[in-house]
C-alpha cells in the first residue's frame, strides 16, 4: 500500500510540475510577442523580488527563443529616501504614470504592465504568468527591422529602423538596454543588499512613426555601460491607448 501512495505522490508531482512549466508565451518567428514593462526602484525594499521575476524572463527568452521583451524602468520617485538609484530618470516616472492614468491603476512599484494593455504586481509569480499568457494572444500585423550600430566615437549608437504596418497614430519606442548589472546599496530600504538587474533601460526615445522608408536615431551611450551585455529592444505603441503592437530586439 505505502509503494503504491508513493508512487501516486511521484507521479502527481511531476504532472504538477510539467502543469506549471506550460505557458502560452509566443515562440521564435510567430506574430505573437509580449513586451513586459517593469517600474520599480532600487530604493524600494519590495522590488528585488520583482527584479528577479524579470531576470528569469529574460533568461526564459533567450534560452527558449520566445518573443518576450522584458524591460526594467528604473523611476525615480524613491530616491528621496536616502538613495539615488543609479538607473533612475523622470521621464520613466512620467511614462508609469501615462499608464496609470490609461490603466486605471495606482502608480506603485513593482509594477509591470503588459503590451501596455494590462498591469499586476511585478513580484507576482502566479499574476505574471496569467498577464503574459493573455498578452501574447495578440496578434500582430506589423514588422520591424532594426540595426543599430556603434558609432565611431563610442559614444553614440545609430538605430537604423524600418516598419511595415498602419503608422498612423503610431510612435516607435527604442530602448537600450543592458543586462547582467550588479549594485551595492548602501543606503535606503535596501542598504546593505547587492542587486542584480537585467534588462535596465540605460537610453530611451520615442518617436512618431511613418510607413516605408528607412529611419536612422542616435541614441548617447550612458557612462559605464557594457556593449558585451546591451541590446536595443523597438516597439511600436498606439499614442492614445498606449497598447503596443509589435515588438524586435537586436543586440549590440
Amino acid at each position: 500500500m505505502k509503494t503504491y501512495l508513493v508512487l501516486f505522490l511521484i507521479l502527481s508531482t511531476f504532472v504538477m510540475s510539467a502543469f506549471m512549466h506550460q505557458t502560452s508565451t509566443p515562440k521564435k518567428d510567430s506574430n505573437t510577442f509580449v513586451v513586459v514593462e517593469l517600474f520599480t526602484s532600487e530604493g524600494c525594499s519590495s522590488c528585488p523580488a520583482a527584479d528577479k521575476l524579470l531576470s528569469k524572463l529574460v533568461k526564459q527568452a533567450e534560452n527558449s527563443g520566445e518573443q518576450i521583451y522584458p524591460l526594467a524602468f528604473h523611476v525615480d520617485y524613491w530616491n528621496y529616501l536616502g538613495w539615488k538609484d543609479p538607473f533612475s530618470q523622470k521621464e520613466f516616472s512620467v511614462r508609469q504614470r501615462k499608464y496609470a492614468k490609461a490603466l486605471q491603476s495606482k502608480v506603485y512599484t513593482p509594477q509591470m504592465v503588459f503590451n501596455g494593455k494590462a498591469e499586476t504586481v511585478g513580484s507576482n509569480t502566479s499574476k505574471v504568468k496569467t498577464k503574459m499568457e493573455e498578452a501574447a494572444k495578440r496578434i500582430t500585423s506589423y514588422t520591424i527591422e532594426v540595426d543599430p550600430v556603434l558609432d565611431k566615437s563610442e559614444s553614440e549608437i545609430t538605430v537604423a529602423f524600418k516598419v511595415s504596418g498602419d503608422t498612423e497614430g503610431k510612435v516607435i519606442n527604442l530602448a537600450l538596454v543592458e543586462k547582467m548589472l550588479k549594485v551595492e546599496v548602501s543606503r535606503g530600504e535596501n542598504g546593505g543588499k547587492t542587486l542584480e538587474h537585467d534588462n535596465v533601460v540605460r537610453a530611451f526615445k520615442t518617436l512618431p512613426l511613418s510607413d516605408g522608408d528607412e529611419h536612422k536615431e542616435t541614441l548617447a551611450l550612458p557612462s559605464g555601460i557594457s556593449l558585451e551585455n546591451a541590446s536595443v529592444v523597438a516597439y511600436i505603441q498606439d499614442m492614445e491607448s498606449l497598447e503596443i503592437l509589435a515588438a524586435v530586439q537586436e543586440v549590440l
